[in-house]
């Protein structure tokens, strides 16, 4: 009986060796990103790309297609980055450091796209497929779960009782962080030469030619962690502020004969719904503010250049400040506007993120709670 023991290798695994001195580098450029960066360059003859975050940290890398000598791509960054072949028709789109579409060079068995995957080399094999001449392979390293993907041949070592699968990658991907428990990766693939891959919100489709992958970062996901944290009757993460436009009002808190119900309110001046829900919020801590009631309207860190002059400008007197950003992550905060309630007991009175303002009866029954 044959052993279905899997053994991924990658007929490229040592083609760059860190851009070893054998390579060919006859162009590249490089754009910076709201995060990170993105990279192009002509190796060999092929036009690669690559996206990194943090400390060269990979996200992606493919590579596009074969260029004629003398021809040079384009490259643009910024929160949409594209690197484009200089033919027109093959590119890699990166949205928002979330969503790639890609189309690039179909490879033919035997072809070689190149791209270094020696980093991979102590990860954990976490399977395989094939659909005709392409084929994907799951890895695990460092709590991430990438995908290599590119033209692949399987066959069988009767004598060691194995199967290889040869993947030689022109695309690697980091899918998303392994943070949470109880999720797998699913994948599946067809005759027709189809790939599909999914773990949690990454998702990726891609037959040799057009690939499309929503992929998830670390911050991502570690907001996503927190979030599921947010149950009722739980104590709430810490608040942190870089600094105060309206302080809380010491006097107030003093004479209070018991701790105050709390809504924290995220938002920000360049959200249109955050600006829309403001009146609510001051009328009800205008109402019932001298019954314990307090509001920490806590600005996001990103664009709040203008906050001051708006809060001047439409004379709010509820506490106000702006959010370092780690209030923000802890509270695992996507998009605003968001509210919290906290109880008198200093516990979420609700199971954590809110999509509207309270209601006054919320809040009166908490000002009632002993």
């Amino acid at each position: 009986m044959l052993n279905r023991t899997i053994i991924v290798t990658t007929a490229v695994a040592l083609l760059l060796g860190l851009r070893a001195s054998a390579a060919e580098i006859s162009w590249s450029e490089q754009r910076d990103l709201d995060h990170g960066r993105i990279e192009a360059w002509i190796e060999d003859g092929w036009l690669h790309a690559r996206r990194v975050e943090g400390s060269d940290d990979l996200v992606w890398h493919v590579v596009l297609g074969q260029v004629e000598e003398g021809a040079v791509p384009t490259i643009e960054g910024g929160s949409t980055a594209e690197v484009r072949h200089p033919n027109g028709r093959y590119f890699v789109r990166d949205i928002s450091n979330q969503r790639l579409n890609c189309v690039r060079q179909k490879l033919a068995e035997g072809e070689f796209a190149g791209i270094d995957t020696t980093f991979l080399a102590s990860s954990q094999n976490q399977g395989w497929g094939m659909g005709n001449d392409l084929g994907i392979a799951r890895k695990k390293l460092d709590n991430y779960e990438w995908v290599l993907l590119g033209p692949a041949q399987a066959h069988i070592v009767e004598e060691e009782e194995q199967f290889h699968l040869e993947i030689a990658p022109n695309a690697v991907l980091r899918m998303t962080p392994t943070l949470q428990d109880g999720r797998h990766a699913q994948f599946r693939t067809s005759g027709a030469g189809m790939i599909d891959y999914s773990y949690g919100k990454a998702e990726l489709s891609d037959d040799g030619e057009f690939l499309q992958a929503r992929y998830v970062g670390m911050e991502e996901a570690e907001r996503a962690l927190n979030r599921s944290k947010l149950e009722q009757g739980s104590m709430p993460p810490e608040l942190d502020a870089e600094r105060w436009v309206n302080p809380m009002p010491t006097e107030q808190l003093k004479n209070m004969s018991q701790a105050p119900v709390i809504l924290v309110d995220f938002w920000a001046t360049w959200c249109t719904p955050c600006v829309a829900q403001m009146p609510t919020v001051q009328a009800l801590y205008d109402q019932y503010a001298e019954q314990g009631f307090m509001v920490v309207a806590l600005h996001s860190s990103h664009q709040s250049q203008d906050m001051d002059d708006f809060v001047a400008e439409h004379s709010y007197t509820m506490p106000i400040a702006l959010d370092t950003g780690e209030t923000y992550r802890r509270f695992g905060v996507e998009g605003i506007p968001q509210y919290v309630l906290i109880g008198r007991d200093g516990r979420l009175a609700e199971t954590g993120l809110l999509g509207s303002v309270p209601s006054a009866e919320q809040i009166e029954a908490l000002l009632a709670a002993n």
